[in-house]
């Protein structure tokens, strides 16, 4: 049974910059675990592009108060803050409360207060229902719809390409990796050439006409040699990990539209996308 961590004291505070001649604009968040001192912050992606005068100095921010929390601690650098916000850099004032969970509270006030621009495939990803994800990221992209919104992709996916997306994965056969319900993030297209042994990928199975089963599992090809030079797939296995779920044996095939029964690999598992807005 999943257990909830002892609240504890925080304070948090909205950092905000307001360039010459333009608008001020929140850029993210510092959250303080008071009993620790430990610093939690969340930072725009789209720094370099909110003020391109400014952009070497916004980009250093972030990593300038890192440094500052790791000398000083996490309550002095607020002070800092206080003491040397200017009329480029500004805070908000600062709020105490219980905390149950720093990384979710910080995410939390991040949605609340911070409003990034959408750069698509540079901070934001495609979120696509499950099956126009099959559709639009299949190897024949036979369907191209819209996708359903665009979510920021975390800042440890350092650089995004066109061929990741966004699905919604339902039910329980990969916990404790991915949670039910998650939000996780997939890539697609040309990147699904070459062995796909022991990854964990998104299928569809396409069984009576007009039916589609989708899945995330650990991908396991099973083959036998033909000459020296070939070999043919003789089934596939699809394996869960969580073990209350067994792994689903299917002969092997090609893909065909027109024939039932057959799966179709849609993507490769690249993350949980643990930070899910509220409102997506």
């Amino acid at each position: 049974m999943p257990t909830t961590a002892s609240p504890r004291t925080a304070s948090w505070t909205i950092l905000g910059v307001a360039p010459p001649g333009a608008a001020a604009e929140n850029i993210g968040v510092l959250l303080i675990d008071l009993n620790t001192g430990t610093p939690y912050r969340r930072f725009r992606r789209d720094l370099e592009d909110l003020s391109p005068d400014d952009a070497d100095i916004l980009e250093a921010l972030e990593e300038d108060l890192a440094l500052k929390a790791a000398e000083m601690g996490g309550e002095q650098l607020l002070r800092w803050l206080d003491e040397n916000a200017s009329g480029f850099l500004r805070i908000s004032d600062l709020e105490t409360g219980e905390v149950h969970e720093f990384k979710d509270q910080v995410n939390w006030l991040y949605h609340q207060h911070i409003k990034p621009k959408v750069l698509r495939f540079r901070t934001h990803l495609p979120l696509y229902a499950l099956e126009a994800a099959a559709g639009r990221w299949g190897p024949e992209r036979d369907v191209e719809q819209e996708p359903k919104d665009w979510v920021e992709a975390p800042s440890s996916l350092r650089r995004l390409t066109e061929d990741m997306f966004i699905a919604r994965v339902t039910g329980h056969s990969m916990e404790p990796l991915i949670p039910a319900g998650s939000l996780c993030i997939f890539k697609g297209g040309a990147s699904l050439g070459g062995s796909r042994q022991g990854k964990r990928v998104l299928v569809a199975n396409y069984g009576e006409p007009g039916e589609q089963r989708f899945t995330v599992k650990r991908y396991q090809s099973i083959k036998r040699a033909v000459d020296d030079d070939r070999t043919e797939h003789l089934r596939v296995i699809l394996h869960p990990l969580n073990p209350e779920y067994e792994s689903w044996e299917i002969d092997y095939e090609p893909f065909d539209f027109e024939s039932s029964g057959r799966i179709k690999v849609v993507g490769e598992f690249v993350a949980v996308l643990d930070d899910q807005d509220p409102e997506v």
